[in-house]
């Protein structure tokens, strides 16, 4: 559940900033995906990253390879986010 999202852009610079929970993994796994307000450039990755900041405080990872139009959202060690707590990430990524 998206709890809050918002997106700045500057320029050609999006920074990306969204709050959101995961209720319950189920047989959740591997990453989440996200849709981005706008498609990345075809020369840029980009790598973000945030932390759940309600029970285990684990950190999370974002990824947007070049041309895309989402990015991807996994626990540090690549598994599926946390549930139970609010998980919050900023990405910042060139269009």
């Amino acid at each position: 559940t998206i709890n809050n999202a918002t997106y700045t852009k500057i320029g050609r610079s999006v920074q990306v900033n969204i709050y959101f929970t995961v209720n319950s993994n189920g047989t959740g796994s591997g990453k989440v995906k996200c849709t981005l307000p706008f498609t990345t450039n075809s020369d840029n990755a980009s790598a973000g990253g945030g932390r759940e900041i309600g029970y285990t405080g684990v950190g999370i990872n974002t990824q947007a390879g070049g041309n895309a139009a989402y990015l991807t959202i996994a626990k540090y060690d690549g598994s599926y986010p946390p549930s139970g707590g609010y998980n919050f990430f900023t990405h910042t990524y060139i269009v």
